[in-house]
Formats: C-alpha cells, sequence, structure tokens
C-alpha cells in the first residue's frame, strides 16, 4: 500500500516538469510572434482573453450615452442632475461650477459632474461607482458624452429595477425644487 510520503514527487522532477513547460511556451511565443501577423495575434488575445474573463469578472457597467435613438436620452440628463448632488463630499482636486445668469449678483453657483471622476454612490447597501466620459468626434456635437456605472454583477436585476426608479424620482424632487 503506497503512503502519503511515496506520492508526492520530489522537488527535482516538480523543477524539470516546470522547465520543460516554461521551455515549450518561450518556443510557442516565438513562433507565435515570428510567424503570426500581428493583426491576428491580437484577435486570438482578445478572443482568449474575453472567454476567460467573463468567468472572472465580478463587476458590470452600464454605459448611459448622451443620445438615444437621435434624442437626448432622459436616464442621462436624470443621472447627471442627480450625481450635481453628490458631489459635496467627493474626494477631488477639482469641481466643475456654472452659472446661468451672471447679471443677476447674486446668482447661484451650479455643481456639475466633472469627466473622468469617480462618483461613488450607495443604493441600499451596494455600491455603485459613477464616471462621466468624453470623447471628442469629428461630427456634431463635437463631442460624445457617458455614463459608465460600474457595480458588483450580482446586483444587475436590483439595479435595473430599483436603482434606476431611484434616480428619476430623485431626479423629479430635484428639479421641482
Amino acid at each position: 500500500m503506497a503512503s502519503l510520503y511515496t506520492q508526492i514527487p520530489s522537488v527535482s522532477t516538480n523543477f524539470s516538469l516546470y522547465t520543460s513547460f516554461s521551455t515549450i511556451m518561450m518556443l510557442f511565443r516565438t513562433i507565435l510572434n515570428e510567424i503570426v501577423p500581428k493583426q491576428i495575434r491580437n484577435y486570438i488575445t482578445v478572443k482568449f482573453v474575453g472567454l476567460f474573463s467573463s468567468y472572472f469578472q465580478t463587476s458590470f457597467t452600464f454605459v448611459i450615452e448622451q443620445k438615444w435613438e437621435f434624442c437626448s436620452n432622459q436616464t442621462y440628463r436624470a443621472a447627471k442632475v442627480y450625481l450635481a448632488t453628490r458631489l459635496t463630499g467627493l474626494d477631488t482636486k477639482e469641481l466643475l461650477v456654472g452659472s446661468n445668469d451672471l447679471k443677476n449678483p447674486e446668482f447661484e453657483l451650479k455643481l456639475g459632474v466633472p469627466v473622468n471622476t469617480k462618483i461613488i454612490d450607495e443604493f441600499e447597501g451596494i455600491h455603485l461607482e459613477w464616471i462621466l466620459h468624453s470623447v471628442e468626434t469629428k461630427t456634431y456635437p463635437y463631442e460624445k458624452q457617458y455614463f459608465h456605472l460600474t457595480y458588483k454583477k450580482e446586483f444587475c436585476e436590483k439595479i435595473m429595477t430599483d436603482y434606476f426608479k431611484y434616480l428619476a424620482q430623485s431626479t423629479e424632487k430635484i428639479t421641482s425644487k
């Protein structure tokens, strides 16, 4: 009867397997880099990473664009209004400030969402991260803005059903004031 001690491979056997595997992988990488064109290597890499990353990725991101079906996206507008109220405790070195009426001596400054700044929100114990992105385009309106809303993948249903409803209701309350 074999004991546990006799079933464990020796250190030299493990080292030998490691060196053989490393040599094969280096040879494979060299052949891949020398023979296969860069575009095909990039395609293979994207497919390979995509195949395995979905198993290990724990977060999910909604993309909320400024335009939706050639019209203004009301979810984008709601996010912009709502997130402006969440900026007071923002840990950043910059803040977007603006006003509609500079002629009035008692004009009220309004806070806006800075581009590429992470805004943290919490909804029923769910940690949410908002980021406003802006990309220049060659067509009108010269830039495309969109929000990324990222959270743990397991809360997808809750975000879709409850959080977006909460976002719309909060925006309605904010704009009515």
